[in-house]
């Protein structure tokens, strides 16, 4: 399932920084002016280069190195040596190293597996206000991932503070490299990996969460670039880039703690990508990906986060799709198979300002979806100010506990499997889109069987202004054992509003307008029989369709599960004291234990035992629940 078996393993030692006096001329952060690095000889040869990097009035190079002993360093400035330095010397063990991409999954440098679960860190916010701190907190609950962004508005854009002394044009903001040095340095205690993301959207858009306006680099502003656009080819813009993305590797990139360099968050939202400049990204893309990994010794990760189909994931070492759809476990589940690891480095739900309970199930949604269909890390939630406010902290030490426990990462043998928990029907079908903005891959669906498998419908029913969007409409075919209501709920619309209708069996049976912030909630008194239910939208602009329920006809427990048929992880959903077989996890025959573990109360332990394949039944101790199945009584 997530093979990461390493063909070696590495050990680093270190790491030792050096620091030293250097008459420079010019800017001291343009590597076109003052280009120093430490050429550090160490045993039997051995002869390591790292870049320098400038530091309030010293210069300083940090070696971290395969080879443990002594090291004498060599400065040389614009390829001239300019000093030799005293030795260093190496011995300590760096623990686990880097994080690489090993298959579809990762692993660190030892060799042990490594699956990213966490949470976004990306700036100070609101109730999180000290982001080293934080990470402190997430490492103490067992989280060993998050993501944490170069932006300027809490002073972590080493060109553009908000608080912080201005650096001059070109220069870098001390306070924010000081910053940064804080942030790496609570991440390695604390144990965490995170993607420090170098570039987001904001500044470079003038549609999306714009900071165009106020950007420095705005001719406006007294800067050169016209438009947000130049910034993927100026190569003034260019060269700051790279600039930033070389001091980076120079001053941080010994640590481990950092997981990869994330060269941007969301370009879909720039301004190229709404003016048929794709090209312009991916050519970007490539150019600072060759770069970064010509600049770095230790090899980190490079990623990107966004739309996958723009061309700007050719030499990233993984995919990293967002998603906020009204079904996260839909859209986790939907994700495509890839040959490159993949995992969602945000989601939320569709009410992103939703009450704890919608939180609660898209945590868990977003984490043990991922483990259960064998992605290389769980889904990473967005709203990390929440996380405290809301006292969802349980959810991820939790959820940390029950991944150890399963003994599914870094395990290839594991394969998804189809459950039988043989429950009976009863339930309600809730069919609750998986895709937020954007064109549906699928518009017709069989109800109860396609219900937690709709990650390729999108929630925005277009109306007329966007009819290339929705070439048919939603259709829903199910089977009613006995006459039922049916409910269709719309949960907003846009500016211009949009019209429900609903059709059953072809002929026109609801139709309701509806207004931007409004809500819709169509009932409709169905006979017994197979039935089609179609969804169209004839008004001015999209509406949202929130969840289409169907009673009666829906297993009354659903479940996703992996197995690697000694050992199986699923997650049920159903009544609390009903009784579930199971059966359909590929187990060998035998004595098994199961742990049960009520998402919204305590732990208990049952004895199963295998035979022909099928196992015994157990009672689940709440309506959402985590089972790991293994060998032995």
């Amino acid at each position: 399932m997530i093979d990461v078996a390493l063909t070696a393993p590495i050990v680093w030692y270190g790491p030792q920084t050096v620091s030293f006096p250097l008459s420079v001329s010019g800017n001291p952060y343009d590597p076109a002016e003052n280009d120093v690095r430490v050429e550090f000889r160490g045993p039997k040869g051995v002869v390591e280069r790292r870049l320098a990097y400038y530091d309030e009035g010293v210069w300083k190079a940090t070696l971290l190195s395969r080879t443990k002993g002594a090291f004498r360093p060599t400065v040389t400035r614009n390829g001239r040596a300019a000093q030799t330095l005293a030795p260093v010397s190496l011995s300590r063990i760096q623990p686990h190293g880097f994080v690489r991409a090993v298959g579809k999954g990762f692993a660190y440098d030892d060799g042990t597996p490594y699956w990213p679960l966490g949470h976004n860190l990306a700036w100070a916010s609101g109730p999180v206000e000290d982001l080293p701190a934080y990470l402190k907190t997430m490492g103490s609950e067992g989280l060993n991932w998050s993501r944490i962004w170069a932006n300027h508005w809490d002073d972590k854009n080493p060109y553009w503070p908000t608080q912080a002394a201005k650096p001059k044009e070109g220069e870098m903001s001390p306070a924010v490299l000081r910053k940064w040095d804080a942030i790496v340095a609570a991440a390695e205690t604390s144990g965490v990996r995170f993607q420090m993301t170098m570039f987001h959207h904001g500044p470079w858009s003038t549609r999306v969460n714009s900071n165009w306006g106020e950007n420095p680099w705005n001719v406006k502003n007294g800067g050169w670039l016209k438009t947000p656009s130049e910034f993927f080819t100026n190569p003034k813009a260019m060269a700051l880039s790279r600039a930033w993305l070389r001091y980076a590797v120079a001053r941080w990139g010994h640590s481990p703690s950092i997981m990869a360099w994330e060269l941007f968050n969301e370009v879909q939202w720039c301004d190229p990508h709404y003016e048929g400049g794709d090209a312009v990204l991916g050519r970007w893309h490539d150019a600072m990906a060759d770069y970064v990994r010509s600049a770095d010794p230790y090899r980190h990760l490079v990623a990107t986060s966004s739309d996958l189909d723009l061309p700007i994931y050719g030499k990233m070492d993984f995919l990293q799709p967002h998603t906020y759809p009204p079904s996260v476990e839909a859209a986790v589940a939907a994700a495509p198979k890839t040959a490159k690891p993949l995992f969602f480095g945000e989601f939320g739900p569709g009410q992103l300002d939703g009450g704890r309970a919608t939180q609660v199930a898209a945590i868990r949604d977003g984490i043990y979806t991922a483990l259960l269909t064998g992605q290389a890390g769980a889904g990473q939630f967005w709203t990390w100010d929440l996380i405290p406010t809301q006292k969802l902290e349980p959810e991820f030490v939790r959820a940390a506990r029950l991944v150890k426990a399963s003994g599914v990462v870094g395990d290839k043998g594991f394969t998804p499997r189809e459950a039988a928990l043989g429950a009976g029907v009863g339930g309600d079908t809730v069919a609750v889109p998986g895709m937020g903005w954007g064109k549906s891959a699928q518009f017709a669906f069989r109800l109860p069987q396609d219900a937690a498998n709709l990650g390729r419908l999108s929630s925005f029913l277009q109306g007329k202004a966007h009819p290339e969007m929705q070439p048919q409409p939603v259709a829903f075919t199910f089977t009613l054992p006995k006459a039922a209501t049916v409910t269709v709920e719309a949960t907003g619309a846009s500016d211009s509003g949009g019209t429900l209708l609903v059709d059953l069996d072809g002929a026109n049976a609801a139709r309701q307008a509806v207004a931007k912030d409004g809500r819709a909630s169509l009932r409709l008194d169905v006979p017994a029989g197979t039935h089609t239910l179609t969804l169209r939208n004839d008004g001015p602009d999209w509406l949202q369709i929130g969840r289409v329920t169907i009673p009666g006809i829906a297993p009354r427990a659903t479940a996703r599960a992996i197995s690697n048929g000694s050992r199986a992880a699923l997650r049920v959903k159903g009544e609390k004291g009903l009784s579930v077989a199971l059966d359909g996890l590929g187990l060998k025959d035998g004595r098994y234990t199961a742990a049960l573990s009520d998402l919204d109360g305590g732990d208990t332990t049952v004895p199963v035992v295998v035979r022909g394949g099928k196992a015994g039944r157990i009672t689940l101790p709440g309506a959402d629940v985590f089972v790991v199945v293994k060998q032995g009584s």
